[in-house]
């Protein structure tokens, strides 16, 4: 069974996941991904359905009718419609016989002219794309950073798992060294005793460095939208190593940023809102037109009632209407304005938002550049660390073998240079994380891809 494409299929161990795959795979497979690129679908659709505003209503309606006929003189309100129409003739006593009737008509309501208020509802329908895009891109870009800081992290596991497993090896070829003096009588059985307990403690922290690794494992495998575990990544160019040096960023670039480019949608879609309910207080032009089909089972002439389905049902009567009609409401005016004002403080409420993600963006990008300046400080320190304690080390293990130093003093030199190294694969791993930071804040992700090895 092959995986995907830089993916290990499971059960499959040759197979390895580069940082370039993983970002792209996040972007194709993560629901939260998904869900946008669905949303940004709808809102084209929106679009569409949007412009069929421009479009008139053709409304036809056929019914047929078994009742009766009974009525008398006066008005009456159709009460929005829920009132039953009685067309029938007055007469001295009630006449409960039924007959049948139809009514059909066709009705074209065009409004050939709004005001721009059909243009307006189009523009939100178009803002609100804009913003499904952006939101989209932010997305996207979030979860590659998350994915970009797991892979990294991940990395660093297993670089420490790799000095646990080390300094296991140390630790168990000390104790066999040991263990054959102690039984010679030329070491002390105390240092059997403490050799087993340093044994011990290196398999407790190769033990809780292979969860932690195996841990992060499973959450880069969630965050690329993917159920099994990742086995194995490719680390060339990530370890070891430093990115190549680039120019800075000096400022940032807010239409750049998907953060940002999100925030500035959000304003510009509630400013469209905005002019739409602006453009809702003006009038419609409409151009009407209609034809209608009357048939009856009651004879025009005598008021001679005809039960008869086919002589009710048949058209009897035929008409048509053409005009134009003005339509206002005059008293929606002062609510419509209230309405208007309530969305530009919608709109300064979002205004403010973009305000203060600029804010944050910068000064997250101040701190990314910080961090990295003192992370390639570090690199330049974490090898000298090593190289003295290494040192250290060999001149305590030569004094321990010669009976000058104790084994605690050798255990502590030894516990030395674990750390060292340890710190040493942690300020390399800490200069990529930081520069991935800087990416993050700046919302470019090239700064941090463009240093990655092909």
């Amino acid at each position: 069974m092959q995986g995907h494409a830089g993916i290990p299929a499971p059960g499959d161990s040759t197979g390895m996941l580069d940082l370039k795959t993983a970002l792209q795979l996040c972007s194709e497979n993560y629901p939260a991904i998904k869900a946008r690129k669905a949303l940004q679908k709808a809102a084209v659709y929106d679009i569409a359905a949007e412009k069929m505003n421009y479009l008139p209503q053709l409304i036809v309606q056929d019914q047929y009718l078994f009742a009766s006929t009974n009525n008398v003189p006066g008005a009456a309100y159709s009460n929005n419609g829920t009132a039953i129409s009685v067309t029938g003739g007055t007469r001295a006593e009630p006449v409960y016989q039924g007959v049948w009737t139809s009514f059909a008509t066709m009705l074209v309501d065009w409004k050939f002219f709004n005001f721009g208020k059909v243009k307006a509802g189009i523009a939100v329908t178009e803002s609100a794309l804009q913003k499904t895009k952006a939101e989209l891109d932010n997305e996207v870009f979030q979860q590659q950073v998350k994915v970009a800081d797991a892979y990294l992290l991940l990395i660093a596991l297993k670089q420490f798992m790799h000095t646990q497993e080390q300094n296991l090896e140390r630790a168990n070829a000390f104790r066999s060294a040991i263990m054959a003096n102690t039984l010679n009588g030329l070491r002390p059985g105390a240092d059997s005793s403490l050799a087993n307990a340093e044994v011990a403690k290196a398999k407790l922290s190769l033990l809780q460095a292979e969860q932690d690794e195996r841990t992060q494992q499973v959450r880069l495998a969630q965050l690329i939208g993917q159920s099994q575990p990742i086995q194995e990544i490719d680390t060339a160019g990530l370890t070891n190593g430093i990115p190549p040096t680039l120019p800075m960023q000096e400022t940032l670039d807010t239409s750049k940023a998907p953060l940002l480019r999100y925030y500035r949608s959000l304003v510009d879609l509630q400013a469209s809102r905005a002019r739409a309910v602006k453009r809702s207080v003006f009038p419609s032009l409409s151009l009407l037109s209609a034809g209608w089909t009357r048939g009856s089972g009651i004879d025009n002439m005598n008021g001679h009632l005809n039960s008869n389905l086919w002589e009710g049902v048949r058209p009897r009567i035929w008409n048509y209407m053409a005009g134009v009609a003005f339509r206002w409401n005059i008293l929606s005016v002062p609510q419509v304005r209230k309405q208007y004002h309530s969305a530009l403080q919608q709109q300064s409420y979002n205004s403010y938002l973009l305000e203060e993600a600029v804010l944050k963006s910068n000064a997250e990008l101040s701190s990314a550049r910080l961090r990295l300046a003192t992370a390639l400080e570090q690199v330049k320190e974490a090898p000298l660390q090593y190289e003295a304690a290494l040192q250290a080390y060999n001149q305590s293990d030569a004094r321990y073998k010669s009976g000058l130093s104790t084994l605690p003093e050798l255990y502590q030199a030894l516990y030395t240079l674990n750390r060292a190294a340890a710190d040493q694969l942690t300020a390399y791993n800490n200069v990529w994380r930081a520069l991935l930071m800087e990416a993050g804040a700046a919302g470019d992700l090239s700064i941090f891809t463009s240093r990655i090895g092909n």
